[in-house]
């Protein structure tokens, strides 16, 4: 397998994934936010048709935006065109925009499977190295010098203290590194000093150490030990 690769390729040490849909139970999630807010409300509603729908909206909105015809819109713009959409469509558009922007956030609180912690331990006992959590968007830095965690903090360190992998580190909020994504000059080149630019350098020069130790103790594990007898 390797002769086929390009020597680019060759060179890969690790692949890192976002894996949204396969660890966090967002169908659920979003249903029991409606839920929440339909008895709050005196509404009644298929909740997990609406999270469908909602979900559903997510790909051609975004061919908007990669056609022209839509500006580039961070993804609570993206979600509330389509809630917009789907409450007008509903018969829901009774909403008050307090209460439009809290259901839109619900997509920041969505609560992970059951089983992504088993997950991580089965990858252990498989000998599948996990090398460990990362958690982005954790806080967002203020000029202060104080932090706001918008989003609940802690989650990652949690998970990696359950799953007893190491918290590898935060990456905080901050809108450069979506346009170092879309320039292709990531942060840690733009603003290598900032919070997120300090984190993502710490993080990566982590993950290279684990995974130089993983390589040599697998290097090391398959040496054949050879003892010469007179």
């Amino acid at each position: 397998m390797a002769k086929r690769l390009t020597p680019a390729l060759q060179q890969v040490k690790a692949l890192t994934f976002d894996v949204f849909g396969t660890v966090v139970d967002w169908r659920g999630s979003i249903s029991r936010e409606g839920r929440k807010l339909g008895k709050e409300l005196g509404i009644r509603a298929d909740w997990a048709a609406f999270a469908d729908a909602w979900r559903a909206g997510y790909q051609p909105a975004m061919q908007e935006v990669r056609s022209g015809r839509l500006a580039w819109t961070n993804i609570d713009g993206l979600h509330r065109r389509i809630l917009e959409r789907i409450l007008d469509a509903s018969g829901l558009d009774m909403l008050s925009e307090a209460e439009k922007d809290q259901l839109n956030r619900a997509w920041h609180r969505l609560a992970p499977w059951p089983d992504a912690l088993r997950g991580l331990t089965m990858f252990k006992q498989l000998d599948v190295p996990v090398l460990g959590v990362i958690e982005n968007m954790s806080y967002l830095p203020m000029p202060d010098g104080t932090h706001m965690d918008l989003f609940g903090r802690g989650g990652g360190r949690k998970l990696a203290e359950q799953a007893g992998v190491p918290f590898i580190g935060e990456v905080p909020i901050d809108p450069k590194v979506r346009v170092g994504g879309d320039t292709g000059v990531p942060i840690v080149v733009s603003d290598p000093e900032s919070a997120a630019g300090q984190a993502l350098i710490a993080i990566a020069q982590d993950v290279a150490a684990k995974v130089s130790v993983q390589t040599l103790s697998r290097q090391q594990s398959n040496l054949i030990q050879i003892q010469m007898v007179d």
